[in-house]
């Protein structure tokens, strides 16, 4: 039987593992193609991830580099990695998986989570939604409808929004605030969308490697108000 507890330990362990792997390669790892970059030596290679420069076809021609949510999928499979290897633990996980049920507004095709962690007999225990920026409240509620639907797994299955951000100020954080308050309002009115979600949030600006910078919070449907807890 899964020690849930372990899932919760895991999760803490492997998310600040993976805020560190993105700082890292934000910080070093930026793709040069002026040839300026010394060679990297081996005591470099904490990440074999690139920050990717954007195309010159993009529209204000500035030389800008790529923040995905990519780069937070691959750090994150790289800390499990890690985590799951080290301490000899018997965890697995899969990428763009399909919904048990139905989900969306007429809730007529499934969805697939980012992210979803297996137990040593292949039952799902954890299900993971990532998000690079601060965009449009409909997509964000779109993540906690499927994450918070009760056909999707009993108590016991962990759900997690894990969003990165390459900026942040005291508006974004507020921004944020408001726009969980109103999913949280959306889905009040939906019955079977009660399960509790980690939400966590990570500001390269405000980071760093050896100090990342996390906001967090547990997001349930009927607490009295949503918080993001520093």
């Amino acid at each position: 039987m899964v020690n849930y507890s372990n899932i919760e330990t895991l999760m803490q362990e492997v998310l600040k593992r993976t805020f560190q792997i993105v700082q890292y390669a934000y910080d070093n790892h930026w793709e040069d193609r002026k040839n300026n970059t010394t060679e990297l030596s081996k005591e470099d290679s904490r990440t074999l991830l690139v920050i990717p420069q954007y195309g010159e076809d993009r529209e204000n021609n500035k030389e800008e580099n790529q923040v995905s949510e990519q780069l937070l999928r691959f750090a994150f499979v790289q800390a499990f990695h890690e985590y799951v290897r080290y301490n000899g633990c018997k965890f697995f996980y899969a990428a763009e998986v399909p919904t048990i049920k139905a989900c969306g507004e007429q809730e007529k095709r499934s969805g697939d989570y980012d992210l979803v962690i297996y137990d040593a007999k292949l039952k799902r225990i954890c299900l993971i939604e990532l998000k690079e920026g601060n965009g449009v409240q409909k997509e964000t509620e779109k993540d906690f409808i499927k994450l918070t639907k009760k056909e999707e797994g009993d108590e016991n299955v962990q759900r997690y929004f894990i969003q990165l951000l390459e900026s942040s100020n005291d508006n974004t954080i507020n921004n944020i605030n408001d726009k969980l308050s109103n999913v949280k309002t959306s889905l009040c009115n939906k019955p079977n969308h009660c399960m509790p979600v980690h939400y966590y949030c990570y500001s390269l600006q405000h980071g760093s490697y050896n100090n990342p910078k996390v906001w967090k919070m547990t997001f349930q449907c009927n607490m009295a108000e949503c918080k993001l807890i520093e």
